[in-house]
């Protein structure tokens, strides 16, 4: 895939991260690009086929795959020799990437999480791993990684919370404790989190062409802490407009 094929994908595919990403310079923006197309494509792995097995073997793949630059073969993709000279070029560990592939094994499961430390794991290793790394391309201070997860965190946890009738509709048992209480819960720690990485990352102007693809968490959040049912219903979500001028508003200010 080329750079604009893989910005295509990402318009296409995870709009709120890329109007977030045009905050950026042009040359940001394509790195940006790279990694969101590349947590498409190892998402969509886990989702191949019915059969566990098959999109385990794709999920393999990444992981056989993203090595060293210097241990690839010619026969490796264009966008994991890009992923991979994209992270070796701006020092970011590829286990980054690694705990991604392996947090999406769990897609393939028609189990609950064993307890709340396995899922919040697993939003940590999925949209905690894939802010950090955006922000790392941007050029955060490393002493800035735990805001940024903590920020991170309330974003995942407000798109889990969004995803659980699809996950069910699939055969998934997303929900440890089904009741409105426990639901309730895991609004409030994520809107926690949130609140908390706000507080010390608000000042990073630099990495808000990532951040800013969370603007929907609050009100999402808010959401299930007033009214826990809209979560096995599936009617959480903000409406298109609400979006819209929620985005304009924050970029346009400039605040999260």
């Amino acid at each position: 895939m080329t750079p604009n094929e893989h910005s295509e994908q990402v318009r296409h595919f995870d709009s709120d991260r890329y109007l977030a990403s045009l905050l950026a310079d042009p040359s940001d923006q394509k790195k940006l690009h790279l990694l969101y197309s590349a947590n498409l494509e190892i998402a969509k792995s886990a989702w191949t086929s019915p059969e566990p097995m098959i999109s385990e073997i794709r999920l393999q793949w990444w992981r056989n795959n993203l090595i060293p630059s210097a241990e690839q073969k010619e026969s490796s993709t264009h966008i994991v020799k890009d992923l991979v000279t994209l992270f070796e070029s701006n020092s970011i560990p590829l286990s980054l990437i690694h705990e991604m592939v392996d947090a999406r094994s769990w897609d393939l499961l028609s189990k609950p999480f064993t307890s709340q430390d396995d899922q919040i794991r697993y939003i940590d290793n999925t949209y905690g791993n894939l802010y950090w790394a955006g922000a790392l391309l941007l050029g955060v201070d490393h002493n800035m990684e735990s805001l940024v997860r903590q920020y991170a965190f309330g974003a995942g946890m407000a798109s889990f919370l969004s995803a659980v009738k699809k996950l069910e509709s699939l055969g998934k048992r997303p929900l440890i404790k089904s009741s409105n209480e426990s639901i309730k819960e895991l609004g409030k720690i994520g809107i926690k989190s949130f609140d908390e990485g706000i507080k010390g990352l608000s000042s990073q102007k630099r990495i808000f062409p990532v951040l800013l693809s969370a603007w929907t968490t609050k009100a999402l959040l808010n959401q299930v802490i007033k009214n826990p049912s809209v979560v096995k219903s599936g009617s959480l979500t903000v409406k298109n407009t609400a979006k819209k001028w929620g985005f304009l508003w924050r970029s346009t200010l400039g605040f999260l």
